[in-house]
């Protein structure tokens, strides 16, 4: 199991860094990073949870995440705009 929380903070260096992605990633990096996740972590519910002034709350179970993904995956998670806040996926938009 991936500890989420620490991968996050030890990469965050590598945040919106789409270049070093799939090429898809250089154009549309939400896109790719919510397809990633829901490939990961299928999810009949809707993948956004919820919305703020500038940021998207995702509903991924973060648990059953930790079991499936691999550190590259969190990388290039981090690469696409995807980061932790408070336990939860979200990115900024």
């Amino acid at each position: 199991m991936i500890d989420l929380p620490k991968l996050f903070d030890q990469h965050d260096s590598e945040y919106c860094e789409y270049s070093r992605v799939h090429p898809l990633a250089e154009t549309q990096p939400i896109l790719h990073a919510l397809l990633m996740l829901y490939r990961l972590v299928p999810n009949k519910c809707c993948i956004f949870a919820g919305a703020d002034h500038d940021i998207i709350y995702l509903n991924v179970d973060s648990d059953a995440l930790s079991g499936v993904i691999s550190e590259e995956e969190v990388i290039d998670l981090i690469r696409c705009g995807v980061h932790l806040e408070n336990d939860r996926l979200c990115m900024h938009v």
